[in-house]
């Protein structure tokens, strides 16, 4: 939406990075866990803790 509709190329990165921050630091819902994180006892995250770790990451990118 952001990049295609509003053409707002450099916050739709914004929440692109911060949504691969989230996963690279493990951060999973339900349906993103597969059987590798099953096997290592991951435990899935609430949808609530996933969206405030993305927003966390387009803060983050703000303020640098």
């Amino acid at each position: 939406l952001l990049r295609h509709a509003l053409g707002l190329e450099r916050e739709a990165s914004a929440v692109d990075a911060a949504i691969g921050e989230a996963l690279a630091g493990g951060a999973r819902t339900a349906d993103l866990i597969g059987p590798a994180d099953r096997a290592r006892g991951a435990q899935p995250s609430t949808c609530s803790a996933m969206a405030r770790a993305i927003v966390e990451g387009v803060t983050a990118a703000r303020t640098v």
